[in-house]
């Protein structure tokens, strides 16, 4: 009966932890998108100045939660948020509107993969 309840809390804190992870990555993810999309209809409009300022914003959001991204995602994940995350700076500073939008675009993309992957689907068991 003792070990039956110790595996018993095991499963419950390991199970809370999970529910934990989950709703924080969402939050933060949706954080971060919300930062980059201001930033996209920024850029839209021509106002590639204060585009930078709402990416760098979203890198900011992004990098302050990196020591919790690093424990709960896969290294290649953040990885490559983090690349895009650069090419998406330079390009709003250099104001290059043709690289920006498709690669602000695909970061978008990835962050919303990441928070997509850590809900739980059929399609992420397998």
């Amino acid at each position: 009966m003792k070990y039956c309840c110790i595996g018993l809390i095991l499963l419950l804190s390991m199970l809370a932890f999970c529910i934990f992870s989950t709703a924080f990555i969402c939050t933060y993810t949706q954080e971060t998108t919300a930062y980059l999309e201001k930033g996209f209809q920024l850029a839209e409009q021509k106002n590639f100045q204060d585009a930078t300022k709402q990416i760098e914003e979203a890198f900011h959001t992004w990098y302050s939660h990196r020591g919790f991204f690093g424990i709960v995602l896969r290294h290649a994940e953040s990885d490559e948020v983090n690349s895009y995350f650069q090419s998406v700076l330079q390009y709003a500073k250099n104001e290059n509107s043709e690289e920006f939008f498709g690669a602000c675009a695909q970061l978008m993309a990835s962050i919303e993969h990441v928070a997509n992957m850590e809900l739980p689907h059929y399609y992420n068991i397998f």
